[in-house]
């Protein structure tokens, strides 16, 4: 066990809040791009959304670029960087952030033309946001050991349901993550974390 397992447990919470606030950021980023993109090209002569616009390749060309363009300077600020950039390097910078690249949101573009709505785009980055998820996450409970996992177990008040012995640190890691989040892990959230079999049965209370 380590000795001192609140300064690990700390460390996660400070992270696992940064990581949630980077992919709230982020999500409403990727809205942003596309309404960004919607408003400058897609607007017709009334001013209204005309979405057939989005048909011609002209426009798909422009509105990924203008799309790119978005991400690119989020990237730059959430990544603190002002140097100029190559193709090469958006691309890279612009994939770390969002989880796309300029050619890829031309492929989505040119592919869906006007049927490239809102709801069908967040559809396409739900999925990015998934991966992202995963890997931010995953960063924030890095430093989680096997020797943190008793520590673990006793703060979020399991240690009279689980067999820590069994534990692993990625299932710990699951744990602390759910109750920085909810504060608390139920019975059910639980089952969904840790395996049935490393849950201590409960004892049947004696007929009297």
């Amino acid at each position: 066990m380590s000795k001192n397992p609140e300064n690990h447990i700390g460390k996660h919470k400070r992270l696992y809040k940064a990581a949630r606030g980077m992919l709230a950021t982020i999500s409403h980023e990727h809205d942003a791009a596309y309404i960004h993109a919607k408003d400058k090209h897609l607007r017709d002569k009334d001013g209204n959304i005309d979405m057939d616009l989005l048909d011609d390749t002209d426009v798909q060309e422009k509105f990924a670029k203008s799309m790119s363009d978005h991400y690119i300077s989020k990237a730059k600020q959430h990544f603190k960087s002002e140097k100029k950039l190559n193709k090469l390097e958006k691309d890279m910078l612009m994939r770390a952030y969002s989880g796309t690249t300029e050619s890829e949101l031309k492929g989505l573009v040119t592919r869906s033309g006007s049927n490239l709505t809102s709801t069908r785009y967040r559809q396409s980055t739900e999925r990015l946001m998934q991966n992202l998820t995963q890997q931010v996450y995953a960063s924030a409970g890095d430093h989680i050991k096997e020797d943190h996992i008793e520590g673990i177990v006793k703060h979020v008040g399991l240690e009279d349901k689980l067999n820590v012995a069994q534990i692993d640190a990625e299932e710990a890691k699951g744990l602390l993550q759910q109750f920085h989040e909810d504060g608390a892990i139920t019975d059910t959230v639980l089952k969904q974390i840790i395996p049935s079999y490393k849950v201590k049965k409960k004892k049947k209370k004696k007929k009297e």
